[in-house]
């Protein structure tokens, strides 16, 4: 899944959190209460006694959201709400007690969400010790992208906007990871009012045609408490297969001194490269996809004339690729 980026957005507000208790009959006090009671002192000297809870997103990646909270409220409940794609009913998906939360930040994990079916919109509400209601924060919405290959050069991609920061988005930084290979950086950026990106990564040279995309978003400078928030998208996977191109003659100690299927692009499995004489005896056999035919069986050079080649595979959906043709040796 998506790895967390949001980081550095919270959103204050000022709560009282109470909590009930027991006077027994000489008047002493539990620890719990003394503790509201030294409060209610407080806001007789200060004029103002408050709890700092923080309840903006730190994350929302995939099905994990993040968020900074006070733990010194001693007694409270987070409430927290999602909004699926096309949907427009906030459903409460947890509800988390402070004896549950040992330390910041509250990472909770919403098993139940495709995040490449659309944007999902979170917010948390905050409940004192009895159940009423203190604070409602800001609302966030994911980042929903989309893509298709446009050719075996470029990959067009399209996404929504990030909603929900205290300051607005100032750009929004594209990511592609080839392979298996995390990027270090962006490839590219675009402003906060362009919502589609063409990728043409023909300098790539030869990759193995899986490619994962996704998009960040960074909140601008002028939010009201300093932060200056990230937040991922979706992870969008695209794969290209790319025609096999068989030569058909080569010369073994030539220039083409070796035979085998060429291609830009492969990320298929289970691949198999055979070679057969006029008689169908296999001559040679590979499963990997950078070996090819010497002309050799048995450590001899083949004679010249016609042979049979046979590829089979499974792409990137395990569907059945096989390829058959003649290839001639020449000498």
């Amino acid at each position: 899944m998506l790895d967390l980026i949001l980081r550095d957005h919270r959103h204050f507000i000022e709560i009282i959190c109470y909590i009930l208790c027991v006077k027994d009959k000489n008047g002493n006090y539990t620890d719990d209460t003394q503790r509201s009671v030294d409060a209610a002192k407080q806001l007789e000297a200060d004029g103002v006694r408050a709890l700092v809870m923080s309840c903006g997103f730190f994350s929302v990646v995939q099905n994990e959201l993040t968020a900074e909270v006070d733990l010194a409220v001693p007694s409270c409940w987070w409430e927290i709400y999602r909004t699926d794609p096309g949907t427009s009913t906030a459903m409460q998906v947890a509800s988390i007690h402070r004896n549950d939360i040992n330390s910041n930040p509250l990472v909770f994990t919403d098993p139940n969400v495709d995040p490449s079916s659309g944007s999902y919109e979170y917010y948390i509400k905050v409940l004192d010790s009895c159940s009423i209601e203190k604070l409602v924060s800001n609302s966030l919405k994911t980042i929903h992208l989309t893509g298709e290959i446009v050719n075996e050069q470029a990959n067009r991609l399209q996404w929504t906007a990030f909603e929900g920061w205290d300051a607005d988005v100032e750009k929004y930084y594209i990511y592609r990871m080839v392979g298996e290979q995390e990027p270090d950086s962006p490839i590219d950026s675009v402003d906060a009012q362009t919502f589609e990106y063409t990728d043409d990564y023909s300098s790539l040279g030869n990759v193995d045609g899986r490619f994962t995309y996704w998009i960040q978003a960074a909140e601008q400078v002028g939010n009201t408490f300093g932060y200056k928030a990230r937040a991922n998208s979706n992870r969008l996977n695209l794969f290209l297969e790319s025609q096999m191109y068989f030569a058909n003659a080569f010369k073994p100690g030539g220039y083409n001194s070796e035979f085998k299927p060429v291609s830009r692009f492969f990320s298929g499995t289970g691949y198999i490269f055979q070679i057969y004489n006029r008689w169908g005896q296999l001559i040679f056999e590979t499963t990997d996809p950078e070996a090819g035919w010497n002309g050799e069986y048995k450590g001899e050079t083949v004679e010249q004339g016609v042979y049979i080649y046979q590829l089979s595979y499974l792409d990137v959906y395990s569907e059945s690729i096989v390829y058959r043709g003649t290839v001639t040796v020449i000498y």
